[in-house]
């Protein structure tokens, strides 16, 4: 009986031990989650503030241009680096495949 008592003393301990360990790790993992949100807050405020001075700063050079050279600038920012040569390829493409049409008729 006294053995009983005394492993039922033991159980009492570590499940209360345990309990504590729980209640520990859950406000760890909520502080964790917190300080993970707030790291993406930040992150995500960064790229729109970079962002933001982009645009304000390509707002202020095209601002300096005129109305022809600031679309032209404008156009350029938006098309591909390899726009020319792509544009080039599709053109030469289509005279042949014009030219094969032709041909067939």
């Amino acid at each position: 009986m006294q053995s009983l008592q005394s492993n039922h003393a033991k159980e009492l301990k570590m499940r209360e031990s345990l309990e504590a360990s729980c209640i520990t790790l859950r406000r760890e993992n909520e502080n964790m989650a917190k300080r993970y949100m707030e790291s993406l807050n930040n992150l995500d405020d960064q790229a729109l503030f970079s962002f933001s001075q982009a645009l304000l700063s390509t707002q202020c050079r095209f601002k300096n241009l005129t109305k022809q050279e600031g679309s032209s600038q404008m156009l350029n920012l938006l098309l591909p680096p390899n726009f020319l040569e792509i544009r080039t390829k599709l053109q030469t493409w289509l005279i042949k495949l014009l030219c094969q049409s032709f041909q067939g008729i």
